[in-house]
């Protein structure tokens, strides 16, 4: 049976990262290993190019007419008679939310939930934020046929933070592709970075510059290791932004800790490959695809005791308690020493890869549209049965 699948394809057109990247990845595999089928690809706008598209299996769906003055709306309360209207057997939310009323005209619906860190640490957003991102997720966990996890901590999350039926839910982790850039050149990642004054020897930290990311703490304990040199690779918020970069400056740690904002892909994978290792301080996350990335890159980690940050890393991973200075500061400095024990992350990442590889996301995520389909095939023919 070929399938009509819809996407919320928001997101892959807004950004390459978060949401953006996983987007990507799971509609490009998609394309890539079921071109058979057909995929339509809803977005209220077109804000960046995207790689693998034109594709004879996939149709970009944007507002026409008087509703380009409203898409936000048409997001929200059109996209359900679109489907009807194309014979779409699945759609596909991928980014915790289903459009209103979709639950009414026949469509089966999966829906992705990436964390709850709103309800899990709401101090990190606005009383308003979370209550609309709540509303949003309980009518979408509500009316969706499927809800796929990325990690089992947001799989607990949804039943103990939601109450979310353990039976509606599956895990499926994100995919991590091989990428040429995987395999770059020593002489061509020197040209990348040829503009930046980075020392030959540092350890990287991926990720927008937030509370909930830690970098403060990754900084602060640096301030007692003068030999450890820091790179920093993300988009800046405002507040926090501001204060880690006074910090730096005010402790006289800027001639070992480098922040950059904005690189280019090239620019990133540059910067994975020339890191002696990864290190990822965050608090809390539903994933943490940085560290996936890195043992892609074929890097060593060091990130946060518990939660997802074990579940992604493994044995290809150390673990820290990201809220004590003093115990980063002891594995940054364990780890900066200690070659032995990079060589055997970077062999234990070999088989932790396989985790997330791209043919295992996709077959699960494909299988799950496929029982779908047939599920939504024996209604429709019962219907039939019925109205004869």
């Amino acid at each position: 049976m070929k399938l009509k699948v819809g996407y919320d394809a928001k997101r892959l057109f807004d950004n390459n990262s978060g949401l953006g990247s996983y987007s990507h990845t799971l509609i490009c595999d998609m394309l890539s290993y079921h071109m058979d089928d057909s995929y339509f690809l809803f977005t209220p706008s077109r804000r960046r190019e995207v790689d693998f598209l034109p594709s004879p299996s996939a149709r970009v769906v944007t507002p026409r007419g008087v509703w380009r003055l409203f898409k936000s709306l048409w997001r929200l309360v059109r996209l359900a008679p679109k489907c009807d209207k194309y014979g779409i057997q699945i759609y596909h939310g991928l980014s915790h939310e289903l459009p209103y009323g979709i639950e009414r005209v026949g469509v089966k619906t999966v829906l992705t939930v990436h964390d709850l860190i709103f309800l899990r640490h709401p101090e990190y957003y606005s009383r308003t934020d979370v209550k609309i991102y709540k509303r949003k997720l309980e009518y979408a966990c509500s009316v969706a046929d499927v809800i796929v996890a990325i990690s089992n901590q947001t799989k607990g999350d949804l039943i103990d933070l939601m109450g979310v039926d353990e039976s509606k839910i599956r895990v499926v982790y994100p995919g991590c592709k091989h990428r040429p850039d995987h395999n770059m050149a020593p002489k061509e990642v020197d040209e990348q970075l040829k503009s930046y004054l980075i020392p030959s020897k540092f350890i990287l930290c991926v990720g927008t510059l937030e509370e909930r990311k830690n970098q403060l703490k990754l900084c602060q304990a640096l301030k007692n290791l003068p030999d450890v040199q820091l790179v920093l690779v993300g988009r800046s918020s405002r507040g926090y932004g501001q204060m880690l970069h006074r910090y730096i400056r005010e402790n006289d740690i800027a001639d070992r800790v480098k922040i950059f904002s904005d690189v280019t892909d090239s620019q990133l994978s540059a910067f994975y490959k020339k890191c002696l290792y990864v290190v990822y301080p965050s608090i809390c996350e539903g994933f943490g695809l940085p560290i996936v990335e890195a043992m892609a890159y074929g890097k060593p980690i060091l990130t946060t005791r518990g939660g997802c940050f074990e579940e992604a890393g493994g044995r290809a991973a150390w673990y820290m308690d990201s809220s004590d200075v003093n115990d980063i500061a002891r594995c940054i400095r364990r780890l900066w020493a200690d070659g032995f024990a990079r060589d055997i992350l970077r062999e234990n990442a070999r088989e932790q890869l396989k985790k997330f590889s791209p043919e295992n996301t996709c077959d699960k995520m494909y299988e799950i549209y496929r029982q779908l389909a047939e599920e939504k095939r024996e209604e429709d023919d019962t219907q039939s049965d019925e109205k004869e």
